[in-house]
């Protein structure tokens, strides 16, 4: 197994750009393997400023519609590495004090849907999860700070599948974060916009041939949360389109998930009454 030496010298590379992609792509493989990849990134000296460079790079390819499969695999690179130091327990504080979350955003709102850009979109979505994943109250704080929550409703309004149901766990993340969910709840307009985009989410279910059981427990993992408030629920749930409980596969899905919108709906009645009725 390649020791701390071995990559602390790949990780010097990186300020090299003659060098900078064949250490990126070897840091990138040992990821998984080295636990301690991200500490190593932040204390190796230009390291996480080189990664930052790559991304900067994408933000006027990405403007001009000219991103190569290259490109992207580079910019993925890189945001990976910058995932393993933001969710580094011994780095997260001064990854996010740094304010270094911010400059993903912008490779978050393309609306393209090419593999080179859907690659980028769904590889910072992923830092962004990851970093609610690591359950630290100050990153929570510092992302919504930044507005995170109107960029994940406008991916879910407007890109791929793929990408809609990466921000729609992500969403579901904040929901379930107190910091996140008294947020939402305590800007009625933002709340309003919250369950907007999730009707919207499930009416394009209702209408789908194909339906996708990814989005649709994603989604309707987030009413429950609205639903469960205790300040908001009640408005959430008069603002939800109950369009769904006519929609049997829609129903059977959230019954066997045990996905429950209690106090306000009951999934098991609804899904027995139309299971009866033989609709």
């Amino acid at each position: 197994m390649e020791g701390s030496n071995e990559l602390q010298e790949h990780a010097k590379l990186l300020v090299d750009p003659a060098q900078c992609e064949a250490a990126l792509k070897h840091l990138v493989k040992k990821k998984n393997t080295y636990p301690d990849l991200g500490w190593l990134l932040w204390n190796t000296f230009g390291s996480v400023l080189s990664l930052l460079k790559v991304v900067f790079s994408g933000y006027s390819l990405i403007d001009t519609k000219s991103l190569s499969w290259d490109d992207s695999t580079r910019i993925c690179n890189a945001l990976s590495l910058l995932e393993a130091v933001a969710t580094e327990p011994r780095t997260v504080i001064w990854f996010i004090k740094a304010h270094l979350p911010i400059y993903l955003y912008p490779l978050l709102t393309t609306k393209d849907s090419t593999r080179e850009f859907e690659y980028v979109r769904l590889t910072g979505l992923g830092v962004v999860g990851a970093i609610l994943k690591t359950g630290n109250k100050d990153a929570t704080a510092f992302l919504i700070s930044t507005e995170i929550t109107p960029l994940i409703l406008y991916v879910i309004e407007r890109c791929s599948d793929l990408s809609k149901t990466v921000s729609l766990f992500i969403l579901h993340q904040l929901l379930c974060e107190k910091t996140g969910i008294d947020h939402i709840c305590a800007d009625e307009e933002l709340l309003m916009k919250v369950v907007h985009v999730l009707n919207e989410t499930a009416t394009d279910q209702i209408e789908a041939e194909a339906k996708n059981a990814r989005i649709i427990k994603a989604a309707f993992k987030c009413y429950s949360e609205l639903f469960k408030n205790k300040e908001k629920g009640r408005l959430a749930h008069k603002t939800t389109s109950k369009e769904f409980l006519n929609d049997k596969l829609i129903l059977k899905l959230l019954h066997e998930e045990e996905i429950s919108l209690l106090p306000y709906i009951d999934i098991s009645f609804y899904a027995e009454k139309l299971e009866c009725n033989g609709k």
